[in-house]
């Protein structure tokens, strides 16, 4: 994770919703995808990789169990987060 990521998770008082989109978003960097944190820590900007595109916004949605992104169409368990950043690196790169 990186070393910024993990400061901010050890500083926060979040709940743990949030807690788990500062993970996938430290992941996604880790795997060479841009994630940014936005609202508060609430939603996770997923961009492609390669030129220009619209970013993908991923929340948690499903009461709590699940990341969600494309109108919730796409999701995946907050538990496997490096599932979950897999699936959005596939789905920003199709």
């Amino acid at each position: 994770m990186n070393p910024n990521m993990a400061e901010a998770l050890e500083e926060t008082d979040q709940p743990e919703n949030e807690n788990y989109l500062i993970l996938l978003a430290g992941q996604l960097t880790e795997i060479a995808i841009k994630a940014v944190l936005r609202e508060e820590n609430r939603m996770v900007l997923v961009y492609p990789p390669h030129g220009p595109g619209l970013p993908v916004a991923v929340f948690i949605g499903y009461g709590g169990a699940c990341f969600s992104w494309n109108n919730a169409e796409k999701r995946h368990p907050v538990t496997d987060i490096k599932g979950a950043a897999e699936a959005l690196k596939a789905f920003v790169t199709r």
